[in-house]
C-alpha cells in the first residue's frame, strides 16, 4: 500500500509543478530551441506542454561533441 501511495503522491506533484511552471513561462519563451545530449530535452518539452523545436530531440550525442554543437551552434 505504501508504493502505491507513493507512487500516487509523486505524480500529483508532478503534475502540480508541471501547471505552476506552465504558468510562469513567458509568451515569448514558449517558442525556444532547448539543445541537450540525450533525451532530457524532450522530457522538458514535453512536460511543460512545449512545441518541440530542438534538433536534438531523442538523440545521444557524445560529451566531446556536444561541447562543439553547443559553442557553435550554426
Amino acid at each position: 500500500m505504501k508504493h502505491k501511495f507513493s507512487i500516487l503522491y509523486r505524480s500529483l506533484l508532478r503534475r502540480h509543478l508541471n501547471t505552476k511552471n506552465r504558468k510562469r513561462l513567458y509568451p515569448e519563451a514558449r517558442d525556444i530551441s532547448i539543445l541537450s545530449a540525450n533525451c532530457i530535452g524532450g522530457v522538458i518539452y514535453h512536460e511543460l506542454g512545449l512545441k518541440m523545436l530542438s534538433p536534438t530531440i531523442n538523440l545521444y550525442i557524445k560529451p566531446c561533441d556536444f561541447v562543439k554543437l553547443a559553442s557553435s551552434p550554426r
